[in-house]
C-alpha cells in the first residue's frame, strides 16, 4: 500500500510547474539553440498579370479535366457493377441451392 502513496506523490512532484517563464515575452526566443546570425532569403521569380491569369486557367482547366475523368470512372464502375449483380440474379439458380 505504501508503494503507491510514494509512486503518487512522485507523479505530484513531476508534474509541478517549473520556476521558469513558459512564456518569454515574443514568444520567439530561441531557449535550447545558439542564435548563429544567418539571415535566409528567399528570391522568388516576378511574373506578370497575364501571365498570371494564363496560369491560373490553366490549373482551372487541369482540375475541371481531372473531376470530369473521376466523374467518368465513377459512372463506369457503377454501370460495371450493375452488370455483374444483374447477371448474378438472373442465372442464379436458387432451386440448385437452397438457402435452408
Amino acid at each position: 500500500m505504501s508503494g503507491h502513496i510514494f509512486d503518487m506523490v512522485n507523479r505530484i512532484a513531476q508534474n509541478k510547474t517549473s520556476k521558469r517563464k513558459k512564456f518569454k515575452g515574443d514568444n520567439r526566443e530561441n531557449i535550447y539553440s545558439e542564435n548563429n546570425g544567418i539571415i535566409t532569403e528567399y528570391t522568388f521569380p516576378k511574373v506578370s498579370e497575364s501571365s498570371m491569369d494564363h496560369i491560373k486557367q490553366v490549373i482551372q482547366e487541369e482540375a475541371k479535366s481531372e473531376s470530369r475523368k473521376s466523374i467518368y470512372y465513377f459512372i463506369i464502375s457503377i454501370l460495371i457493377s450493375a452488370v455483374v449483380i444483374w447477371a448474378f440474379i438472373s442465372f442464379y439458380d436458387i432451386g440448385k441451392y437452397p438457402l435452408y
